[in-house]
């Protein structure tokens, strides 16, 4: 391909720039080596054309010994007596305190913190202060008063779209992870939820290509949908 362009007369230069596009799928840009600099220098391109590239070599190397990492995230542990794989539980607990946490500092980008204050007014929210500006940060039960069904109907009922899918799409997922009588569709589907909500900041071209070994090396991971990692 390089020597192809070359043939054609492009530039060295030329032809980093076309390399570094390539890096992300058509219609994306990429993300900078050095968030300070927006503008890549010729030496960033060169550090961001080499990560991509040894991240995609790494993603091949798996996939020949049968761990498709271009599938799912994660490698499942095997269990050293019946060497079959299972999942640890994660203790989502934990994790639905620092969504709490991330969400009261201003969470996803598309959230308006102040209808959750609106939603204080309205009784049938349950929501309370304490629940709202996290004064009991180890409490779960304020997290989960935070994304309750009275939050997300609340939501629902004043139109506030993206407050009430982020609400609903927290809640079903710790559905999914911590209550009895859903089916084994539903957690899946609330799980997915979740995941997808995640990806559409990590990897946004993800509903048209889902492919994990497209992910970009430069994306920043510690604030993904405005929650730590």
């Amino acid at each position: 391909m390089i020597y192809s362009w070359k043939l054609a007369g492009a530039d060295t230069n030329d032809i980093i720039d076309r390399l570094r596009v390539q890096c992300v799928p058509s219609g994306y840009i990429p993300k900078p080596w050095n968030s300070n600099r927006p503008v890549e220098t010729y030496s960033d391109k060169l550090r961001s054309i080499l990560a991509q590239s040894e991240y995609s070599h790494q993603i091949c190397q798996y996939t020949m010994k049968g761990v498709p990492f271009s599938t799912y995230m994660y490698v499942p542990e095997v269990h050293p007596i019946t060497d079959s794989e299972y999942h640890e539980r994660e203790d989502n607990a934990h994790v639905l305190k620092r969504i709490a946490t991330a969400t009261r500092s201003g969470g996803p980008a598309q959230l308006q913190l102040e209808r959750f204050v609106k939603a204080l007014d309205d009784p049938t929210s349950g929501l309370t202060y304490p629940a709202l500006t996290g004064q009991r940060k180890q409490s779960v039960q304020d997290a989960e008063r935070l994304f309750s069904e009275g939050v997300a109907k609340y939501m629902e009922r004043n139109d506030y779209t993206s407050e009430a899918k982020f609400v609903r799409t927290v809640l079903n997922w710790r559905r999914a992870s911590d209550e009895r009588g859903l089916t084994e569709l539903e957690r899946c589907r609330y799980n997915y939820n979740m995941l997808n909500f995640l990806l559409d900041d990590l990897m946004p071209w993800h509903r048209d290509n889902y492919d994990f070994s497209t992910l970009e090396v430069n994306r920043d991971t510690t604030a993904i949908q405005g929650m730590t990692q």
